[in-house]
């Protein structure tokens, strides 16, 4: 069975970059350049799909965009479907 990309993104994540740092460096560079590869083929709403954007706003004290602004940025400088 064939995974998509937003699939295999997940579990490169959730599950293998916990155990990263123990794995040599030629396998951790590959892990990212894969990763990397993958996380290119989604669009900003495929991405959002897998890690939403959480929805609080801490930005006066912390520097932390709120939800609404993430969102507005995308929009204008990439666009959520491309």
């Amino acid at each position: 069975m064939t995974k998509t990309p937003q699939q295999a993104v997940y579990e490169m994540i959730k599950y293998v970059s916990p155990t990263i740092d123990k794995q040599s460096w030629e396998w951790q560079k590959e892990w990212l350049f894969t990763l990397v590869d993958l996380i290119e083929e989604l669009t900003p709403r495929q991405f959002e799909q897998i890690f939403p954007i959480k929805k609080y706003f801490k930005g006066y004290k912390y520097g932390e965009r709120d939800y609404f602004s993430v969102v507005n940025w995308i929009d204008e400088h990439i666009g959520q479907d491309t």
